[in-house]
């Protein structure tokens, strides 16, 4: 009886709280399909972090129209990807319709391919050896 007593004291504490126990389970495609899905490939300085956005300034641009500064939506989810303020990052951004403000937007996560520029130098040779720079910033 006393283990039923404590299976059930687990098993309430767990559906009561939820939240807590969420996580991101997913691992980054393939290079060749992350260039496919992806809207815009940069580099750049994260200079501005909250839950709901990441603004960059823009270092090196592989793919897309990206200007100086972009700012990225998080997509709400416990795929959010860490970004800190002041660290440089290769971002695979993807375009998904904002349901709150009915437009398309950039967004990232952890699913893509998105990491710190320090941990991404195989993708940045690949990218370079592909010829997708667009510009360089002065």
């Amino acid at each position: 009886m006393k283990y039923v007593s404590l299976i059930l004291v687990i098993a309430a504490t767990v559906l009561l709280n939820p939240g807590k126990a969420s996580a991101c389970f997913c691992s980054p495609p393939a290079f060749s399909q992350s260039i496919m899905d992806a809207k815009a490939i940069f580099s750049g300085k994260a200079v501005e972090v909250s839950s709901k956005k990441v603004v960059f300034a823009v270092e090196e641009v592989w793919k897309g129209q990206v200007e100086e500064k972009i700012t990225l939506g998080m997509d709400r989810s416990s795929c959010n990807y860490p970004f800190k303020q002041g660290e440089t990052y290769l971002v695979y951004a993807l375009k998904h319709k904002d349901s709150y403000f009915s437009e398309y937007r950039l967004f990232t996560n952890s699913c893509t391919r998105t990491r710190r520029l320090g941990e991404a130098k195989e993708d940045i040779k690949k990218l370079w050896s592909l010829k997708l720079h667009q510009r360089k910033k002065a």
